[in-house]
């Protein structure tokens, strides 16, 4: 449920931002007439940037909560601890987001543009780029090496919708191993789990029937 509502919030903030870089989208709200609506925009996406960065951190949680549960194995555990480390704890764009979630919730705004060029034609215009301006992010927020690593690399802005792409393969990559450890671990439980729920579902269907009958 927690990736659910992660995967959800990605498309949302997706989607949202297809439209500001669509070439014939953005032609009709960058007029001046239509700075007003630019501007609602642009807290749109960082409503939607605050619940997706929300969501990362909430899935992290979760797991961990998880995996320390009575039922995981040490080996399994341990497995989990190590992957986790090797893809995630010193990765730059990973700590970047969950810096970038911190620094969100709990000290400004980022500041978002729209960068676009128009052609002599609207058949020529290229798409736009929302982007993130890296250059106006504080420097005294306590942001992490690997965070510091990632600005300064990618400035002095960043596409959002590049970082929701990788972060979103990097982690579909670590849940789909993930959730193969559980089967790998706890396969036989997970087989008797199921068993009683599909004879707990023929029972009821049972008592159901009977009772109409």
């Amino acid at each position: 449920m927690s990736k659910f509502i992660l995967d959800g919030n990605s498309m949302q903030l997706r989607q949202l931002m297809c439209v500001l870089e669509d070439s014939e989208q953005s032609a009709k709200i960058l007029g001046v007439d239509r700075r007003s609506q630019l501007q609602w925009l642009f807290g749109d996406v960082n409503r939607h940037i605050h619940n997706f960065l929300t969501s990362i951190t909430t899935l992290v949680d979760h797991t961990q909560n998880l995996m320390r549960e009575d039922f995981i194995k040490p080996e399994h555990r341990q497995e989990y601890q190590l992957k986790v480390k090797n893809v995630f704890a010193t990765d730059p764009l990973a700590q970047f987001l969950q810096d970038f979630r911190n620094y969100m919730t709990h000290y400004a705004v980022p500041q978002i543009g729209l960068e676009k060029r128009f052609g002599s034609t609207e058949t020529d215009a290229e798409p736009g780029k929302v982007y993130i301006d890296l250059d106006h992010l504080e420097t005294t927020f306590h942001w992490s090496s690997p965070s510091r690593r990632f600005i300064e690399a990618n400035s002095p802005k960043i596409r959002m919708l590049t970082l929701v792409d990788d972060y979103g393969l990097k982690l579909k990559n670590f849940y789909d191993e993930l959730m193969s450890t559980f089967q790998s671990h706890l396969g036989r439980e997970l087989h008797e789990v199921r068993s009683m729920m599909q004879e707990s579902n023929d029972l009821w269907e049972k008592m159901i029937g009977v009772k109409h009958g």
